[in-house]
């Protein structure tokens, strides 16, 4: 069992102690994904903004449907691979035409439109042909306006539109899509998440909107939200959603409540990456939405004014989580702005493995507290932690366990008998005296963490 906290009402009792995102760390190579040259039909615009990226861990590499653009406005997806997410190759495919030539590698155009809004899963277990499924923001033949319109794919290179275009829904804007390994109802097995809203079904071809949007600008302080990203997480459901926010100029009209931006005829539209937790993945709650997990950068950076996420945006690993983002500068004229080239670039971020927030004290100096609910623990298991900023002597932890039915620390596992953790690391080894598992009784155990100084815990786990 891994123990993670997104909400301190979530633990049995708590002193002194606050919850805190993890702010991820960016790539010190950003922006990493290159623009294509001037006259290229990615000069202006490469990201997973309307795009997605997936880890093939059969070719051991990222594949990245990106969403292009080039100085005129006309728009595309490029495909693009990389082992490590930092050095990108774009494989010249020779599929679609551009600026009379098929020397690129366009791997999407959408057809009577300049939007390629594309997101995909990819399904181990479907028929070869469909392994790659997408949602492509496109038009066809005989059917009016634009819509989400399946596609299908046996490599991810060459598409094939729905054999039954007519059942296609214009759901708008897609963000991403999960295929939910987590999800118990098979009508619910497909997620299509939106600007900030969901849809779900069996499939593609069958999808419904849920009945409540999946997280609402309206509740918080941001002023819009325009894309959020999902991923399954040790039984939960892991959202990461951008955080915008209008700057107006000096006098300028304040625009409120949502979607105000367009409203404006000058000024800064800004915004980061903030966390949210969810028990079905359909409905959201903000865990410190004061906190960002992708920050703006400083200014002068190419990625100092608005952050935008998409499809890949949170791929696990074993160790870590790697996280892509797209954004723009304000040198860049900002999405706002009136001006033709404000190019648009591609990041990539870092957060440990399980560890999407931690505990820690208030004040950094003073004693805090948190215990836990009773925890599913084996009997005579191993406690490990995953903690940080630990310092024999100055910032360390405690642990002790407690009779879920009595409230008693169970004899010989009381904070005194725990020897210090003041070493960090992602699973250190809790110990008692002697005793170097948990108590025999397994079930109805209760843990209590005694944070010191300046210590982090992000998570725990029970091993048998």
């Amino acid at each position: 069992m891994i123990g993670e906290f997104f909400d301190l009402t979530e633990l049995d009792a708590v002193d002194n102690v606050e919850l805190t995102p993890t702010m991820a760390e960016k790539h010190p190579a950003n922006p990493v994904l290159p623009l294509g040259a001037h006259g290229e039909f990615d000069a202006k615009r490469a990201g997973n903004w309307a795009g997605d990226i997936h880890w093939d861990p059969d070719a051991r590499q990222y594949r990245s449907w990106y969403y292009a653009s080039d100085l005129e406005g006309m728009s595309a997806i490029g495909y693009a691979t990389s082992p490590d997410g930092v050095m990108w190759e774009k494989p010249r495919l020779g599929r679609h035409e551009y600026a009379g030539s098929r020397d690129n590698n366009i791997v999407f155009l959408a057809q009577h439109s300049q939007t390629s809004h594309f997101c995909l899963f990819v399904d181990p277990d479907a028929e070869p042909e469909r392994r790659y499924q997408a949602l492509g923001w496109s038009s066809q033949p005989g059917i009016e306006g634009m819509r989400n319109y399946p596609y299908y794919s046996a490599d991810g290179i060459d598409w094939e539109v729905t054999s039954t275009p007519e059942n296609a829904v214009a759901i708008g804007d897609t963000s991403s899509i999960l295929l939910d390994h987590q999800e118990t109802d098979p009508q619910r097995k497909i997620k299509v998440y939106t600007q900030h809203g969901v849809w779900f079904g069996p499939d593609l071809e069958h999808l419904q909107e849920a009945p409540q949007l999946a997280i609402n600008p309206a509740d918080g302080r941001e002023q819009e939200i325009h894309f959020i990203s999902v991923v399954p997480h040790n039984g939960r459901y892991v959202m990461l959603y951008d955080f915008q926010y209008v700057w107006p100029w000096p006098h300028r009209e304040e625009p409120t409540g949502t979607r105000k931006r367009r409203k404006l005829t000058a000024g800064a539209y800004a915004g980061d990456c903030r966390l949210a937790v969810s028990d079905d993945g359909l409905t959201f709650r903000r865990v410190r939405p004061d906190c960002p997990v992708i920050p703006m950068g400083e200014w002068g950076e190419w990625d100092d004014e608005l952050l935008v996420l998409g499809g890949g945006s949170i791929i696990p690993f074993d160790d870590r989580v790697v996280l892509f983002y797209t954004a723009l500068a304000h040198f860049a004229k900002g999405f706002l702005s009136q001006t033709r080239y404000n190019k648009c670039e591609m990041g990539t971020a870092t957060l440990p493995a399980n560890a999407f927030t931690y505990l820690h004290s208030k004040d950094g100096i003073s004693q805090s507290t948190a215990t836990t609910a009773a925890v599913d623990a084996p009997r005579a298991g191993r406690l490990t932690l995953h903690a940080s900023h630990l310092r024999p002597y100055r910032d360390w932890i405690e642990v002790e366990v407690v009779d879920a039915a009595t409230g008693k620390v169970v004899p010989g596992y009381s904070r005194e008998d725990c020897r210090h953790v003041a070493m960090p690391g992602t699973a250190v080894d809790v110990g008692w005296g002697d005793q170097a598992t948990l108590p025999a009784t397994g079930a109805g155990l209760k843990l209590r963490f005694y944070l010191w100084g300046k210590a982090r815990l992000y998570s725990f786990a029970t091993e048998g």
